[in-house]
């Protein structure tokens, strides 16, 4: 997440995309919040957290495209910690 206009702006370029019956972008969000919470939870580290980086985010961005992918991580991070850590 170093450059995460980059980031958005492949996601964008990915479109609707999909691979085995899911959008690719579904599939790259959600694996950048398992990602996140992999390296938030179990490595303890001090980095900002994947919630805190999407609200600076959305403050930048209310509207559009690069609104609507960040809903979806946040979704996936929200699907992901409720289908694991209930």
């Amino acid at each position: 997440m170093a450059d995460p206009d980059e980031i958005l702006e492949y996601l964008i370029l990915v479109g609707d995309e999909t691979i085995n019956d899911d959008q690719a972008k579904v599939i790259v969000c959600r694996n950048l919040a398992i990602g996140a919470i992999g390296r938030n939870e179990f490595e303890g580290n001090k980095r900002i957290s994947l919630i805190d980086f999407i609200d600076d985010l959305n403050e930048k961005y209310q509207t559009g495209d690069k609104a609507e992918l960040l809903s979806l991580i946040m979704e996936q991070y929200d699907a992901y910690i409720l289908e694991n850590f209930g």
